[in-house]
């Protein structure tokens, strides 16, 4: 399901693309039997599947909003004031994020944008 822009800050619409695209994957760990461990989405993502998002992190942080991110994801979590399918995708873009920075992917590995609480 598509996020509901009416429950996001105006402010933050532009994150709603590739919010959509890729924050629900990023949430969930699939089991790769090959591998025998649990794959990150961030493993999966091509050199241009990371571009845009390496973009989008670079906006977020000349904007200020990654603390405004976290501040609406944490004002809504499990509270039934905006639905899931917009509070989800979200925050695992913040979780994308993290996961690049894990992998020592710049930008994301300086750690300012990240899931919180």
């Amino acid at each position: 399901m598509p996020i509901s822009p009416e429950y996001l800050p105006s402010e933050l619409h532009y994150i709603i693309p590739l919010a959509e695209r890729h924050g629900s994957e990023a949430r969930v760990a699939q089991y790769d039997h090959r591998l025998g461990r649990p794959v990150q989405y961030a493993e999966t993502l091509s050199v241009a599947d990371i571009e845009p998002l390496r973009r989008l992190y670079t906006e977020i942080g000349a904007n200020g909003h990654g603390p405004g991110i976290n501040n609406w994801h944490q004002g809504h979590d499990g509270k039934r004031t905006c639905p899931p399918e917009t509070t989800w995708p979200v925050y695992g873009l913040l979780c994308l994020f993290a996961q690049l920075g894990q992998l020592g992917v710049a930008p994301f590995s300086d750690g300012v944008i990240r899931p919180h609480g």
